[in-house]
């Protein structure tokens, strides 16, 4: 009978990580499990949006927990454990309170979610971070500059921050305030086993431990791979219109775009290399899990292949961003 395990949580606070760590446990103990990305396109619980577009936020909803029923209806009846990112919590808040919706209904749409997952038996893991400006600083300090400014910029467009004329970084951080509070009111009213977890940059281990036991996933630490297996992933790779660069640079492997570093790359198990530097380099990089996957330009990379990460384009400037200089460096 197919199972899912729903990983939810602040951005930045280890969803990706979580969701692939127990993939991993489970494939390597003999069991199918299948993660599934937020950004994942396309997406088998995110429902592709109707010619022009939804009419209502009913109608949205309605569209929604049918794709969520007609998933659960066909995985029910396979043994394999589904690893959703984001899709029942982060996806659809984001979509709807950054356009000002009722979050009553915004809760109503998730528990309607839930009840629709019902055949899969579900379960949730919530990675919850209670301070949304030192979340941020620890993003900005992880991704890049560049991913905060892109979301402060972004934020000035967000029907909820011009309801409160707001804009910038004060508008982003009201925003992901809201955006947690309502996450962890709607948490803490779910009907299905969940385990919240307030996290932070320490005590990983005793937390992976601690979710293993929860959803009944052996516990075991990744595998450190040895210099020479982390060398062989070096090189440049490209889609053909963006390129990253993968490098060792005192042990560690650290990306880099265009000459600008972008963060550094983890080895995750023997198969997959994660770029970390936005929010949009967090990928599976295995060439044979993807049609479109990224071949190398150069270097040696054994079994590996690495996806072209970040957006294409300039990177936007510093210029107007005091505020938001200062709040990092505070």
């Amino acid at each position: 009978m197919g199972r899912l395990i729903l990983v939810e949580g602040f951005p930045g606070a280890g969803k990706s990580t979580t969701a692939q760590f127990l993939a991993r446990r489970l494939t390597r103990h003999g069991r199918l499990a299948r993660w599934v990305y937020e950004e994942e396109v396309p997406n088998p619980l995110v429902p592709t949006p109707p010619s022009g577009g939804y009419r209502t936020w009913e109608q949205f909803a309605d569209v929604r927990v049918e794709r969520w029923r007609a998933f659960a209806a066909a995985a029910r009846d396979y043994d394999v454990t589904v690893l959703p990112e984001s899709a029942l919590l982060q996806l659809p808040v984001f979509t709807m309170l950054r356009r000002n919706a009722d979050p009553a209904a915004i809760a109503a749409l998730v528990s309607r979610l839930v009840e629709a997952a019902a055949p899969l038996r579900p379960t949730l893991v919530y990675l919850a971070r209670r301070d949304p400006e030192g979340a941020f600083r620890d993003i900005g300090e992880r991704r890049g500059l560049a991913w905060l400014l892109q979301h402060a910029a972004s934020s000035h467009g967000y029907a909820f921050t011009q309801a409160r004329g707001l804009s910038g970084l004060e508008g982003l951080l009201a925003y992901w305030r809201a955006h947690a509070e309502l996450c962890g009111a709607i948490v803490e009213r779910l009907d299905l086993p969940k385990l919240v977890l307030e996290v932070g940059p320490d005590g990983w281990a005793a937390r992976r431990r601690g979710i293993c036991d929860f959803v009944d996933v052996p516990f075991e630490d990744d595998p450190v791979a040895d210099a020479t297996e982390i060398a062989r992933v070096a090189g440049r790779y490209g889609d053909g219109q963006r390129e990253v660069t993968v490098e060792v640079v005192d042990g560690p492997l650290h990306g880099g775009r265009d000459g600008a570093p972008v963060g550094h790359v983890d080895l995750q198990g023997q198969d997959r290399v994660t770029v970390l530097g936005d929010q949009v380099v967090e990928r599976r990089c295995r060439a044979a899990d993807r049609g479109d996957a990224v071949a190398p330009v150069e270097g040696g990379f054994g079994p590996f292949a690495a996806e072209a990460l970040g957006r294409a384009g300039d990177e936007p400037g510093l210029g107007g961003h005091v505020d938001l200089l200062r709040f990092l460096v505070h």
